[in-house]
């Protein structure tokens, strides 16, 4: 997905691939070089997480002095839901 995105905008868009489970990646806690999610990130958009990993992404994203938005999507067939929190 990285490569492609790189494609289509090379001179506006950068990222980033990272090769670990959700839950994996939510309690691992901060990147490797001691910053915060707050300085890596943007905003998080989170998909079907079960309510420990959602509260969890919640506490990480409001940690430290500059919170970030979380976005959570949860689909029941043709009903879903989107919640904010930011």
């Amino acid at each position: 997905m990285y490569e492609n995105l790189q494609e289509l905008n090379p001179d506006d868009v950068s990222g980033e691939a990272i090769d670990m489970g959700v839950e994996e990646f939510i309690k691992k806690g901060d990147p490797e070089d001691g910053t915060t999610w707050a300085t890596h990130y943007d905003l998080v958009i989170g998909t079907d997480l079960s309510n420990e990993l959602a509260a969890a992404v919640s506490l990480r994203v409001r940690a430290g002095q500059n919170a970030i938005p979380f976005v959570l999507l949860r689909q029941y067939g043709l009903i879903g839901y989107i919640r904010s929190d930011v």
